[in-house]
């Protein structure tokens, strides 16, 4: 009797897993976006294996499903008014290494917000992305992580050394009082489980190596 429920369980299992393997290739690209995106932060709104945790810091910039969403969401409507001009990428660095960490794009309202108040207003959920999406190389330095920008869709540049595709640092205190929420956006890089995700090697003032 015992063995027989044993093989009941293990049947209910299987035929879940496969249910929903089955049900997740009948989504459309956008859906599976969103459960990418739900299942990336699943563990960052207190919903854990361990238990409730307390809400996340960084108030509107907290890392946490909703915020992501908002800000990608604010992105795309920058950019689709103001085009690749309101755009930059934004890499990650361990001021220990000359690696920089590719993390993904923000967009602004470039009559009213510099580069530098756009990324400042969104240093804790940009810092905190890229310390998640590379836990081994960035998550152990959070508190000292430095923000980098470089010319809107400038990867390919970067990934040649082009001289003219520099990297800035971004100064985490630049005051943002003025910066609207409504007025930035950033579209956060997401690496697959087969991705190594993009990085460049470069000099401390982000200009190219010489021997690259």
């Amino acid at each position: 009797f015992a063995i027989g429920i044993f093989v009941m369980f293990i049947a209910m299992i299987c035929f879940e897993c496969s249910w929903s393997a089955s049900a997740f290739m009948f989504l459309t690209p956008q859906h599976r976006g969103n459960l990418a995106l739900s299942k990336s932060t699943h563990y960052m709104v207190g919903q854990g294996p361990f238990g409730e945790r307390g809400d996340p810091q960084g108030g509107d910039m907290a890392y946490t499903d909703n915020n992501l969403r908002r800000q990608m969401e604010q992105y795309n409507s920058i950019r689709k008014i103001g085009g690749k001009d309101v755009v930059s990428d934004v890499y990650v660095r361990d001021p220990q290494y000359c690696i920089f960490w590719y993390a993904g794009k923000i967009a602004r309202c470039t009559g009213t917000v510099s580069e530098e108040k756009s990324v400042a207003r969104q240093w804790n959920i940009i810092v905190e992305h890229a310390a998640r999406v590379r836990p081994i190389e960035l998550g152990r330095k959070f508190s000292v992580l430095e923000i980098w920008t470089a010319p809107g869709d400038s990867e390919l540049r970067i990934s040649e050394n082009d001289p003219t595709a520099i990297l800035t640092q971004i100064d985490k205190l630049c005051p943002v009082e003025d910066v609207n929420l409504i007025e930035v956006g950033f579209a956060a890089e997401f690496v697959t489980d087969r991705g190594v995700g993009f990085k460049t090697e470069r000099n401390e003032d982000g200009t190219p190596l010489k021997n690259s």
